[in-house]
């Protein structure tokens, strides 16, 4: 009788290989520095819900109670041609038009002048709550602000405490703006905002990105002072930082195992193993900042 080889006879050396591989690489990942986490041990069971807030933005930037000031500029910026000027913000986040009405929160980050030809700004700042079940929670936002034009949108790009994992847009209008004074009232709608159910622990910060394994990552970075020396204003920090992205390692793998192997059957099953299990890992990273 004739003996029945297989058609590609490396095949499960290459296979016990690929397996070794990703074994040694998980137990990498398991040492103090990081490990591989299953999203329900952050509370991620419940399905995301979608939000929506609506605010009023102050930006005042003259006057007696300023809360936005200019801290940079370019040697050609002019108050004719504003280009390179860049202004650092604490706006007040109200329940309606009237900066006397209710607070909510507060706009705080950077704005800079980022066109030659238009009033375009970009912007990257945090809403900080300060308002019932939100109050010490925060959303991230970086985008492009084109002020004159009737409806402008934003990304939110993350968050912390209930926004935890946060994605979604802001919806800017403008209600009021004086020629004068160069102050402004506009209204923010934050519509599908996607939010993780969580509670707040407090010190996050959002993870918005990331590269090479971290490619598409998005998350939270928990910070604790560990140590901090009030004579030398030296510190060091505990950083636990929590991401979820996709497993480059496994893909790379998979390549090779097809150049190697030139079987697209073969690869296709081993895609199932690698692919399905750890396509979007929960990471958790554990570092110390000295500075």
């Amino acid at each position: 009788m004739a003996e029945n080889h297989p058609e590609h006879p490396s095949a499960t050396a290459f296979l016990l290989i690929a397996l070794s591989l990703i074994s040694t690489l998980a137990a990498v990942e398991s040492n103090l520095f990081s490990r591989n986490l299953s999203p329900s041990s952050l509370g991620l069971k419940k399905p995301e819900k979608l939000s929506h807030l609506h605010f009023y933005f102050h930006d005042v930037v003259t006057g007696k109670h300023v809360t936005a000031v200019q801290v940079a500029k370019a040697p050609t910026t002019t108050k004719s041609s504003p280009f390179g000027a860049v202004a650092v913000m604490d706006d007040p986040l109200t329940i309606s038009p009237d900066i006397g009405s209710k607070l909510v929160g507060k706009a705080q980050g950077i704005y800079a002048l980022a066109s030659q030809t238009e009033a375009s700004l970009l912007m990257a700042f945090n809403f900080a709550f300060v308002e019932g079940k939100y109050n010490g929670s925060n959303l991230s936002v970086l985008g492009r602000n084109p002020v004159f034009s009737a409806v402008r949108e934003m990304p939110v790009i993350g968050g912390s405490g209930v926004f935890r994992f946060a994605r979604g847009y802001a919806e800017a209008r403008t209600h009021t703006f004086y020629l004068k004074t160069g102050n402004a009232v506009v209204e923010y709608n934050k519509g599908n905002i996607m939010v993780a159910t969580l509670a707040f622990w407090g010190g996050e910060m959002p993870v918005i990105g990331g590269s090479g394994v971290f490619r598409f990552a998005r998350g939270d970075a928990e910070a604790k002072t560990h140590t901090f020396d009030l004579k030398t204003g030296n510190a060091v920090t505990e950083y636990n930082v929590y991401v979820f992205h996709y497993s480059i390692s496994s893909r790379l793998s998979i390549i090779l195992l097809r150049r190697l192997l030139n079987s697209s059957l073969f690869i296709d099953i081993l895609s199932g193993i690698f692919l399905d299990g750890l396509s979007a890992p929960t990471f958790r990273i554990h570092q110390y900042h000295h500075c």
